[in-house]
C-alpha cells in the first residue's frame, strides 16, 4: 500500500491525471501531440485485448458443443477433452477481463482524453 505521498507522487507523474485535472490549455502543443500518440496507441492495444477476450469467449460455445455431441456418442474421452478445453477457455476469458480492468480504466476514459487533445490541438 502506498503512502499519501507516494500517491500524490503517482499522481503527479500521470499525464492522463494532470490531463482532466488542469486541463489541455496546460501543456505544451509538442507534449500533446505526445500524449495523443500515447492514446491512440492504447485504445489500439486495448481493442486488440477485448479482441482476443472476444474469441476465448467465444469458444466456449464450441466446446459446450463439442462435449454435447462427444456425450451424445458417448466417447468418454472426448468428452473429457471438451470440459477441460472449456474450462481453459473460461479461465483465459476471466483473466482476459481482469487484465483489461486493472491496465485500462475504460475506453470510455481514453476516448475522453483524446477528445479533450484533440479540441485543444485544433483551437490551438
Amino acid at each position: 500500500m502506498l503512502t499519501p505521498l507516494e500517491q500524490l507522487e503517482k499522481i503527479s507523474n500521470d499525464d492522463f491525471h494532470l490531463l482532466e485535472a488542469v486541463g489541455p490549455g496546460e501543456f505544451s502543443t509538442s507534449h500533446l501531440l505526445e500524449l495523443r500518440e500515447q492514446v491512440m496507441s492504447r485504445l489500439n492495444e486495448f481493442d486488440r485485448r477485448k479482441k482476443i477476450n472476444v474469441m476465448f469467449g467465444g469458444t466456449t460455445a464450441g466446446w459446450v458443443i463439442a462435449f454435447t455431441a462427444a456425450y451424445l456418442y458417448q466417447n468418454i474421452w472426448l468428452a473429457l477433452a471438451a470440459v477441460v478445453g472449456l474450462l481453459l477457455s473460461l479461465t483465459a476469458f476471466v483473466a482476459g477481463v481482469w487484465v483489461l480492468s486493472r491496465k485500462y480504466s475504460s475506453r470510455g476514459e481514453l476516448e475522453y482524453s483524446l477528445q479533450l487533445i484533440d479540441n485543444e490541438l485544433s483551437r490551438r
